[in-house]
């Protein structure tokens, strides 16, 4: 054995061909070897080098050392790596004695140092699984990586992403669609989820089927932009060609896509479970819990067969079409509870379900941190520079969310192991726990684009009140170059066409005019509705499609002056009517994104106390201190949801700083909201529960390791006591204490 040293600075040893037993050191980062290599023995030397080799050579001179192919020898690492090379010596102005230099070998250890080895096995076209057993299914080296199940998750939120970009959660009517969709793609996620724990193997077939599923996905996401069951029925009586008439054609496009997608994934995903239905029985286990989901996808893909038939002609046609449907998810629903009540299911290794479940959740929770950014990037690239209230709303959305992140993951560990009927229960409740996550983070995001856009348009009213009041008659029709500059500089932050200086200088020189063309003031009334119109959109509020019918309505009306200053005011009137109603329908409509933020944020932590504890029942008076806080937290917030009782109408001449708040028509919530306070009561309640109940567990600990501590002093007082025995020497009585510590350790008697 040759030791040499590494690129990486190891030492290697090398087993030479011939019998020498020297230890010979070389060095492979230099192409010379050490002086003291060439003075071996004769013997060494020519078992070493070969016949003909030089057997004498200078003391001071140096030879490279050259790695070729043969002879062949192995190389093994200290740490215990090896691999096959050989070694040779040629003079350092010679020529060299036999074979060819071969530096690839030395390249080839120098970039390959530090890799880990292992052998690249090629992927099976199907897993089998192991017989004898009815626990697992295939082998732990036989499961599929779980990058593949996180790609899968990621598409299922990308695809929950683009539909709620598509219909933001920013009204109550809002809920129910999002709703309706979020239950197929929950449930499409569940039931592929529950399969992949259970069979999914590391090899090509189930490669190929998780890439359909995950295309079907993608499909159902893409043409869920129309997505709305509740006009899926067709225009049959009044307005059979209009705008009404599309929009119900799109819904039952959309419709009728999303089912198909279903019906298709049922398909496959039921093929899935007939080869395990095979396997299973070529193999010798059980097959009656694989027959049940095999019938169950069945029977869905039949419901919603039925479904895709059934023509929505009539609104009872349209309620029977959506039963079906939504009854072929509620029989795979029902299978699963037959199947956990019978216990014919095969159980699934906890901290699979805990690991899946978990990542999805902390997706979920990733896609709110994306709709806060987007709609905080919206708000202070706005028209405001001041508006320091925008990015405390924002502080108090990421620390909401970060305290409920700590709430669900600060005290989890996957690898904690639960009961298989209670980790069934757990998941079921993520499904309301997810989606009221989603309703949350959907009102916070509200809460940040209502306040921003009132502040967005309560400054475009302060700015164009110089030119109201110019309009009306009110102040003297003079155009201000300083005002124009500075009201310039926020409207053209606005998609406006015709620029804004442009038009009001227009304006002016037709109110200036004794006889002009266009009446300047319904002009200017247009105008300002087209800029009161940009600024909510470029803050991201949703424009209902009422508001959009009266902008339309206002732009249509009869621009040209008339003589008569009776028709020109009763004009004139009419226009700001309009202007006042497309903003008030705006902010109604923006307003009531709000109303279920408090009720939902108190159903989120009652949630997120039950996930845990189904999962955990933790020692001592922490399970109802960590527990209880939440539950008693969750119910306060659900009460304050009775603020929302009252009108709901919004009069934008409340919109003045004096009058904020004092409106006694608005209802509590609105007048909170007026003051900026609903997030800010969220995150002090999450706050409090979270400080709160750490304080108290610590305080508890605190408190029982005293105990603990007093309770060992006072054994080791009375256990020297009786070793000594009463009259102060060893006797029969220590020996038995001492048995009884042996027999009972002090951690068993704590």
């Amino acid at each position: 054995m040759a030791p040499y040293f590494h690129p990486t600075g190891r030492v290697a040893e090398l087993e030479l061909p011939s019998s020498s037993s020297s230890n010979i050191r070389y060095d492979l980062r230099q192409r010379a070897t050490v002086p003291e290599l060439l003075h071996s023995s004769s013997t060494e030397s020519s078992d070493l080098f070969g016949p003909g080799s030089p057997q004498s050579v200078e003391k001071n001179e140096r030879s490279p050392i050259v790695l070729r192919k043969q002879p062949p020898a192995r190389c093994r690492s200290e740490d215990g790596g090896s691999r096959r090379g050989s070694a040779s010596v040629r003079g350092g102005h010679g020529k060299e004695e036999s074979g060819e230099t071969d530096k690839s070998l030395y390249y080839r250890d120098y970039f390959a140092s530090g890799a880990h080895r292992k052998d690249l096995k090629r992927t099976p076209w199907i897993s089998k699984p192991v017989k004898g057993s009815e626990e697992i299914w295939i082998e732990a080296e036989q499961e599929a990586v779980e990058w593949l199940s996180l790609f899968y998750d990621l598409v299922v939120v990308a695809v929950l992403t683009i539909f709620s970009t598509q219909h933001e959660l920013s009204n109550p009517a809002a809920i129910p669609i999002f709703l309706s969709f979020f239950v197929i793609i929950f449930w499409l996620w569940v039931s592929q989820t529950a399969y992949d724990m259970r069979y999914q193997g590391n090899d090509a077939l189930n490669r190929f089927f998780k890439f359909l599923q995950i295309g079907l996905f993608i499909y159902q996401g893409a043409a869920g932009g129309n997505w709305n069951p509740g006009r899926i029925d067709r225009i049959t009586d009044d307005d059979p060609y209009g705008a009404r008439s599309s929009q119900h054609e799109d819904a039952l496009q959309s419709f009728t896509t999303v089912v198909v997608a279903f019906t298709v994934s049922r398909a496959i995903m039921a093929l899935q479970y007939l080869i395990c239905w095979f396997q299973a029985r070529k193999s010798g286990r059980l097959t009656a819990h694989i027959g049940m989901n095999v019938a169950a996808l069945v029977a869905s893909g039949i419901l919603a067969v039925i479904s895709f038939c059934i023509p929505a002609t009539s609104q009872a046609w349209k309620v029977a079409k959506l039963v079906l449907f939504y009854s072929a998810i509620g029989v795979e629903v029902g299978n699963v509870f037959v199947a956990v009540l019978l216990k014919v299911n095969i159980p699934v290794e906890t901290h699979k379900v805990a690991e899946r479940y978990g990542a999805f959740t902390l997706i979920i929770l990733g896609e709110g941190i994306i709709s806060i950014t987007r709609s905080f990037s919206r708000a202070i690239s706005g028209l405001s520079d001041d508006d320091s209230g925008t990015y405390i709303q924002v502080f108090l959305t990421i620390l909401t969310l970060f305290l409920l992140y700590s709430f669900l993951f600060g005290t989890f560990d996957k690898n904690d192991h639960t009961g298989h009927t209670r980790a069934t229960i757990w998941q079921l409740v993520h499904f309301p726990l997810c989606f009221g996550i989603l309703l949350l983070v959907a009102a916070m995001v509200n809460v940040v684009v209502t306040l921003s856009a009132t502040h967005g348009i309560t400054l475009i009213l302060s700015i164009l009140e110089p030119y109201s009041e110019a309009i009306t008659g009110d102040a003297p029709p003079i155009l201000d170059p300083g005002h124009l500059k500075y009201a310039s500089k926020y409207m053209n932050k606005l998609s406006l066409e015709p620029p804004f200086a442009q038009t009001i200088t227009s304006i002016f020189v037709q109110l200036n005019q004794s006889a002009p063309s266009l009446d300047p003031a319904v002009v200017y009334v247009q105008y300002a509705a087209q800029i009161a119109y940009s600024a909510f959109q470029l803050y991201g509020a949703e424009i209902p499609i009422e508001a959009t019918n009266m902008y339309y309505t206002l732009y249509a009306l009869n621009t040209t002056w008339t003589p008569d200053a009776a028709e020109r005011l009763h004009a004139r009137d009419e226009a700001v009517h309009m202007f006042n109603e497309i903003v008030q329908e705006i902010l109604n409509d923006s307003f009531t994104g709000v109303l279920w933020l408090l009720p939902v944020a108190g159903c989120v932590l009652i949630l997120t106390a039950c996930r845990s504890m189904l999962w955990y029942r933790f020692v001592g008076p922490a399970h109802w201190v960590h527990h209880g806080s939440q539950l008693i937290a969750g119910v306060i917030l659900g009460l304050l949801g009775l603020l929302d009782i009252g009108p709901k109408h919004l009069d934008i001449a409340q919109l003045g700083e004096d009058d904020v708040g004092t409106e006694r028509s608005l209802n509590p919530l609105y007048q909170v909201l007026f003051h900026e306070i609903p997030l800010v009561i969220i995150a002090m309640v999450y706050l409090v529960v979270y400080v709160g109940s750490g304080a108290a567990i610590w305080f508890l600990q605190r408190r029982q390791d005293k105990q603990e501590r007093s309770r060992d002093k006072g054994k080791r007082a009375r256990g020297e006591m009786d070793e000594k025995g009463p009259d102060g020497d060893d006797g029969e009585r220590g020996l038995a204490v001492e048995l009884d510590s042996e027999a009972y350790p002090l951690e068993q008697v704590r």
